[in-house]
């Protein structure tokens, strides 16, 4: 009897194991930097959103620091590389290419930059005009090209060398994510300063990218990020998050210079997709002559 009851107790969990085998789906994801840290945030509301929204789906990140962007971007376009997600900057490039999820991530926080500043520094750049600034930004960035095409003073270099460059004054502001500023400043050592009195905006968005090869996973991705927005989970990971609730402050106080910059490299439906989703405070520094209800 014993032993029966037995056989029946492993039946029963042999197909409960096959069961939620066969229903977990792994989303494999590349992890282009070996710290994912920048990007909690991000990978914050896409977790929530597969945790609430899907059945069994969770991201399985595939190491991709040894291919460069361009290169895993043409391996994703084959179906040839080995993960089937991506995750960057808006590129139209890529909109065309691959199959691109149009959900912004984190609605439109991408374009909200600051400056960061020496304090030896910080005083002298009270009186004058940020385009007086000679502005660090990093090689190929759309933020570079963005704020170049507004008459910005911008010197170009790699991430690592632009604070070396700011700390030596060879540079007198580096732009970064206002959510991510306070963060790197803390790591990097209390020379550094942000300068709150102004804020940067234009829009831009961070999303996910899927091989052609996989409309089934671009659908199931983009029905969940799209219910996560309509429940308003995304909105909510957004502004309990302190950095990012940082960054809104200052976008909506009233005392900010908020200097506002159309952005030359996104398409018209990138336009439509911000203006339907992108947060509030965001939307209505960047179209002020719209009424937006939500």
């Amino acid at each position: 009897m014993i032993s029966l009851l037995s056989r029946q107790l492993f039946v029963v969990c042999f197909f409960l194991c096959l069961s939620f085998s066969t229903h977990a789906q792994k989303l494999k994801i590349a992890q282009e930097h070996t710290d994912l840290s920048p990007f909690n945030l991000l990978i914050q509301v896409l977790e929530k959103a597969l945790a609430q929204h899907t059945e069994n789906a969770h991201l399985y990140w595939v190491d991709s620091s040894d291919l460069v962007q361009a290169r895993a971007l043409t391996r994703l376009e084959s179906c040839d590389a080995p993960f089937d997600i991506y995750f960057s900057g808006y590129d139209a490039n890529r909109e065309e290419r691959l199959l691109q999820v149009e959900v912004p991530l984190t609605l439109g926080l991408l374009g909200a930059r600051g400056f960061v500043t020496t304090k030896t520094q910080q005083q002298t750049l009270q009186a004058t005009h940020p385009q007086e600034w000679i502005i660090g930004s990093g090689l190929g960035w759309p933020d570079t090209a963005i704020m170049l095409s507004e008459g910005y003073q911008v010197s170009q270099a790699p991430y690592e060398n632009l604070w070396k460059m700011l700390e030596t004054e060879r540079i007198q502001v580096f732009q970064r994510g206002l959510q991510e500023a306070q963060l790197e400043i803390a790591q990097l050592g209390d020379q550094f300063v942000l300068i709150e009195r102004t804020v940067m905006l234009y829009p831009l968005a961070s999303f996910l990218y899927v091989s052609p090869c996989r409309p089934d996973l671009h659908r199931l991705l983009e029905e969940t990020l799209i219910k996560s927005h309509q429940s308003g989970q995304t909105q909510a990971t957004i502004r309990s998050d302190p950095q990012a609730a940082y960054a809104l402050s200052l976008l909506s106080d009233p005392n900010v210079e908020h200097l506002i910059l159309s952005n030359p490299l996104v398409s018209d439906p990138f336009i439509a997709l911000a203006q339907n989703y992108f947060l509030k405070e965001i939307r209505a520094l960047l179209w002020p002559e719209k009424d937006f209800n939500n």
